[in-house]
């Protein structure tokens, strides 16, 4: 499995960017106002890499939004790395991540046990663990992987087995959420002067920024108009 996980900055236009991203692969699925993901594991003949991050780029260059973008072999590691591993690039430089998970800080355990959505008791047991780990001395996946596997249990009774399971196992147990595109796309713009709304200039630009959003969702398939 391949998965591009797209961080949007204050989750701007998500669900419209997911719909879009159907022209480039159909197995989409979004962590509300977080992230959109995208399995691209099948797209290969199809698309490279390189070239689906320049899509992207693009696509996000339209909505005029800025994310931050990783690439791995679970959804959950594309999570993390996008959270941990970029600093908001713009949408003009967008690169993937491929950065060994032993290096990512503890603290991404959160995403590791609930990469679509947060699950306030799952983030309260994980933060339980996440303080005897530091109490420990470990302070990174690689640390919490080097532990014993027998020792898990006992330690950190279930909890610490199923996260172990997910970073060595990732995705063998997964099923995405499904993403269910809008029937009927709308869009619509806040006009900050109104003086311009007089004029048939800004107007046109305006327009031209609605219609070019509107024109990537139906691409990707995600209405009827």
């Amino acid at each position: 499995m391949r998965v591009i996980c797209l961080l949007i900055q204050d989750g701007r236009f998500l669900h419209e960017i997911a719909e879009a991203c159907y022209r480039l692969t159909p197995q989409v699925a979004i962590r509300e106002n977080e992230a959109v993901f995208l399995e691209i594991s099948r797209c290969g003949k199809i698309y490279s890499e390189d070239n689906l991050l320049l899509r992207l780029q693009a696509l996000l260059k339209r909505f005029n939004v800025r994310a931050r973008v990783a690439v791995a072999d679970d959804c959950a590691l594309s999570l993390c790395f996008a959270r941990t591993n970029f600093k908001g690039y713009p949408p003009d430089r967008l690169s993937s991540a491929r950065l060994s998970s032993a290096r990512l800080p503890i603290e991404v355990l959160h995403d590791i046990a609930s990469p679509f959505e947060r699950d306030d008791l799952v983030f309260k047991q994980v933060e339980e663990l996440i303080g005897v780990l530091k109490r420990l001395g470990i302070y990174d996946l690689g640390g919490f992987l080097a532990l014993p596997v027998k020792s898990l249990a006992s330690r950190f009774h279930s909890l610490g087995l199923i996260l172990h399971h997910k970073l060595t196992a990732p995705d063998s147990h997964l099923s995405w959420p499904p993403f269910i595109p809008t029937e009927k796309i709308e869009e619509d713009a806040v006009i900050q002067d109104s003086e311009n709304a007089h004029e048939l200039e800004p107007l046109l630009f305006v327009i031209k920024n609605l219609a070019g959003r509107a024109m990537a969702r139906l691409a990707g398939g995600g209405g009827s108009g």
